[in-house]
């Protein structure tokens, strides 16, 4: 196998996803670690163009292109059917299949609201250092964003940002989460009777549990502005693993920008599985585990860009209202972090403090 190129393709049926046909990628156990990671840290020079890439391009580079709704596989020899999820791209049509366009459509109007990047930038100021925004540029949290522990039966340190649990935003970080969950039910193979057990877990605003990786509405909010180069987002424009990726659990990633017409969207790459997709409006990309990807901003098309290599929506965007500023917006969904307390309790708002934070003690001192 080629050192510089760790994956490799040995399946594929062409048609959306049905449950049947996907892709299958094996890696060569020698390059796994550290050799790994450095391999995959590198976005190769050919992606950052400002313009769809030909299959051809692609292959060249050894990049596979995600088609919309097609499942991606990594081989897995311990799981019943040698295989396991590893990722997917979704369009907005596949979002639309789902029955979640139109209220999308509605969560992307209200957080590109000129008043609402500037208000989470005001919010954050209260319960963040000065260096933590500046390294942070224009990248916020929603929900429940933080959860230290103190002990090995211990409740955790609740860090909630205040205006967050207005009922404004906390009903967008129950939508975003329930989208997140609904597009992991319809299109992830084997996780409709997993979410089915764990509806109930997305509507309390605050709940506790005994175990470290308890959080279940933790949402991040990436702003860029769209003559900005990835650099803007400082150490997250490059190559790199959430901080949040969990080896268990999935990520969803909303594309929800509003580029302008001459613009191409942008794309979306995961290096170390070497696929790439765009971050057009009103799109998804699904992936498990920690996975190493990087954006590529949106920038203008040259003058001789042709049609068949210029982004086309497969359902009619909404336009946005008059004055809608022009940004890069993508929101990172954690919906599946899992409980082994599966009898969460529910806190009260008079329990916090006027800075938004509590401190409590072990569940059962709570539950007495």
């Amino acid at each position: 196998m080629d050192q510089l190129h760790p994956f490799t393709t040995s399946f594929h049926e062409d048609f959306k996803y049905n449950g049947s046909g996907y892709w299958l990628h094996t890696i060569d156990a020698k390059l796994r670690g550290p050799k790994l990671a450095k391999l995959s840290s590198i976005i190769p020079p050919e992606l950052d163009v400002g313009r769809q890439h030909t299959d051809e391009e692609l292959n060249d580079y050894d990049y596979i292109r995600l088609e919309p709704g097609v499942c991606h596989f990594v081989a897995a020899p311990n799981a019943p059917d040698g295989k396991r999820f590893d990722h997917a791209y979704l369009s907005a049509a596949e979002i639309e299949k789902a029955g979640l366009l139109d209220r999308l459509v509605k969560v992307r109007e209200k957080m590109l609201h000129p008043d609402f990047q500037p208000k989470l930038h005001t919010t954050m100021q209260k319960v963040r250092s000065r260096k933590f925004m500046e390294d942070r540029a224009k990248i916020y949290e929603l929900g429940i964003t933080v959860q230290k522990r103190t002990g090995r039966h211990s409740i955790q340190n609740g860090v909630i940002i205040r205006k967050d649990i207005d009922r404004d935003n906390r009903h967008l970080t129950v939508e975003l989460t329930s989208f997140a969950n609904a597009l992991l039910e319809t299109y992830v193979p084997g996780m409709k009777d997993e979410f089915r057990a764990k509806r109930r877990l997305q509507h309390p605003p605050l709940t506790i549990g005994a175990d470290e990786n308890n959080t279940i509405t933790s949402i991040q909010v990436n702003y860029l502005d769209i003559d900005e180069g990835m650099d803007g987002l400082r150490k997250f424009g490059q190559g790199h693993i959430g901080e949040r990726d969990h080896p268990n659990m999935f990520t969803v990633l909303f594309f929800l920008g509003n580029p302008p017409p001459d613009y191409h969207v942008g794309n979306f790459a995961l290096l170390g599985e070497r696929t790439v997709c765009p971050t057009a409006p009103l799109s998804a990309l699904v992936f498990s585990g920690k996975r190493r990807h990087a954006g590529i901003a949106p920038r203008r098309y040259n003058t001789d860009t042709p049609a068949s290599l210029r982004y086309v929506s497969p359902v009619p965007i909404p336009e946005l209202p008059t004055g809608t500023p022009l940004m890069r917006l993508s929101v990172v969904a954690y919906p599946n972090r899992r409980m082994i307390d599966v009898h969460p309790q529910e806190l009260g708002y008079e329990l916090f403090t006027s800075a938004g934070s509590a401190c409590f003690q072990n569940q059962k001192k709570y539950q007495e």
